[in-house]
């Protein structure tokens, strides 16, 4: 049997991070390990409407915007 592992994203060394815009990386789902690593930088809202980041909205519920976790297809089991 063979199991899939989830795949990793890295940034690429020719990337200056100062400039990488967190307000859009919020929403991006395949940038949940760079924003975890950089929650000083995230933008909360657009984080809540973010499907794979129910894990770190989880450790963070003071910092959910609800409209837009209301709107996650993965919060479901959270709001009910």
């Amino acid at each position: 049997m063979i199991l899939n592992k989830p795949i990793t994203y890295k940034l690429r060394d020719w990337i200056d991070s100062s400039k990488l815009n967190y307000e859009l990386l919020s929403s991006n789902p395949n940038a949940i390990e760079l924003l975890s690593e950089n929650q000083d930088k995230i933008d909360w809202t657009n984080l809540s409407i973010n499907p794979n980041a129910i894990e770190l909205l989880e450790k963070n519920k003071s910092k959910i915007n609800l409209f837009g976790f209301s709107s996650n297809p993965n919060a479901i089991k959270d709001l009910s």
